[in-house]
């Protein structure tokens, strides 16, 4: 420990420790910021994480010095040049892509030939990012080069005291952390180590080589589909209808909308659309799971509970319409990756035209935080550019939580006010919320069905 925190302290060692803690820091309190809002930013979350990065820092710093000694220096500048390189990388990333670094992302790269690279250059690139790698380079070059006019080696008593301290805080952290994951909390755990950048790409990294990561599964389910479309070639529609519009929503409640009896006018348009005989209202439906993935599995595929073949293994709903002569477009303001979105990726690749508000952001993190009204000029520009028979899904971000942020601040009508229930302040604001976003919802159904008000749909 002695030759270790003597070596540490002296430049351009200690620069590099100290430089490399902050811009990490930093990364991630603009990362939680861009994801989360000021919400999240709180001082001690602040001091958590700061406490976080300087340990695995020093750990890792720890590491590198056990096993290069004599090329220490360089392995330690080499290391500081990759951690630089990654935070400009998610800098990226968040500011362009909306999401943090992925193995959607990191398949693209690896699957993107030099014409692609150069359109997606000329697409993304803005000034900004070449300032940020200057004041980078700048950043580098003066920590590498700044010197300490004199520094003095720690005491034996710092040493011991520094050691104790050190091992005390490494041996309780690494502790929680395999708790965390020997109790089926391992997400937790990844989360906190991933505040330090480099675990967090490695974790990304081992994730896509691994063989059971959603980019695999979906490939073996469109091998399932491709089966599954091979075997029904001869089915045919006895009738055609020009457009079929198939809306998907998200953590809707019918007893909170007006149109099924609720007290406040959450639906006026449907009302409207149910009055005038253009909808119809049903009753008795009953959705076949309790969750997103495992409803749409069965909805988006002709697969049922009595079923003993996995849902993959049967027609979905866009081959079935491909099969009988339709176009077909999946459009989205929902995740394109992640687990969770396994089902309706799969599905949506079946698709002629697939759009997505965001092609990277994953459920966790940016998916979904533009309003759904962003899809409707790419609804009616898909319209214009498809066939005479059409089949559209159209999956809504809905009312998903965070309700807030699921309406512009035009459609804020409902607040905690309106609401007589016995509810507490915060518990009221937070219902207001989602009204409003039943609200919004209600308008952006109503503008896809003017959409195709005037055709066979």
């Amino acid at each position: 420990m002695t030759k270790f925190f003597n070596t540490i302290i002296k430049s351009p060692f200690i620069n590099i420790f100290v430089v490399t803690t902050l811009v990490m820091f930093i990364a991630n309190i603009y990362k939680i910021y861009f994801f989360e809002g000021t919400d999240r930013i709180a001082l001690m979350h602040m001091a958590r994480s700061l406490t976080t990065i300087f340990l695995l820092n020093l750990v890792i710093t720890h590491v590198l010095y056990l096993l290069s000694r004599g090329l220490f220096k360089g392995l330690y500048l080499i290391y500081a040049l990759i951690i630089f390189i990654l935070c400009f990388i998610n800098f990226f990333t968040l500011t362009s892509l909306k999401t943090d670094i992925n193995i959607a992302i990191i398949d693209s790269v690896l699957h993107t030939n030099p014409d692609e690279a150069g359109e997606f250059f000329q697409t993304f690139f803005e000034a900004k990012y070449l300032v940020v790698a200057i004041l980078l380079c700048i950043i580098f070059y003066a920590m590498t080069r700044y010197k300490r006019s004199s520094t003095k080696e720690f005491s034996r008593k710092t040493i011991i005291v520094l050691s104790v301290i050190y091992i005390a805080f490494a041996a309780v952290f690494f502790t929680k952390s395999a708790m965390r994951i020997s109790s089926n909390k391992a997400d937790r755990a990844i989360s906190k180590l991933s505040e330090h950048i480099l675990i967090n790409y490695a974790f990304v990294l081992k994730k896509y080589l691994l063989d059971d990561n959603f980019l695999a599964s979906n490939k073996q389910i469109l091998k399932d589909y491709d089966v599954s479309k091979a075997a029904n070639q001869n089915i045919k529609a006895e009738q055609k209808v020009a457009n079929v519009v198939f809306v998907i929503g998200e953590s809707l409640q019918r007893n909170e909308m007006s149109v099924y009896g609720f007290g406040l006018p959450t639906t006026p348009n449907l009302m409207a659309l149910k009055q005038s005989g253009n909808a119809i209202i049903y009753t008795d439906t009953t959705a076949p799971d309790t969750y997103t993935n495992g409803s749409l599995s069965k909805v988006l595929n002709f697969s049922n509970y009595e079923s003993k073949e996995p849902w993959s293994k049967s027609l979905n709903i866009v081959d079935m319409f491909s099969l009988v002569g339709y176009k077909t477009a999946w459009i989205s303001n929902q995740s394109n990756i992640g687990g969770y979105s396994t089902t309706q990726k799969s599905v949506a690749d079946r698709s002629d035209i697939t759009f997505f508000t965001q092609k990277f952001a994953s459920a966790t993190n940016y998916a979904g935080r533009e309003t759904d009204g962003i899809l409707l000029p790419e609804i009616s520009k898909i319209k214009q550019s498809l066939g005479e028979s059409n089949f559209y899904i159209i999956h809504l971000m809905g009312n998903h939580f965070k309700y807030d942020l699921r309406y512009p601040k035009d459609f804020a009508k409902f607040t905690a006010n309106d609401l007589q229930n016995k509810m507490n302040p915060g518990q009221k604001e937070s219902f207001a919320w989602y009204l409003n976003s039943v609200l919004y919802n209600d308008y952006v159904i109503n503008e896809i069905y003017k959409i195709f008000k005037d055709d066979e749909a």
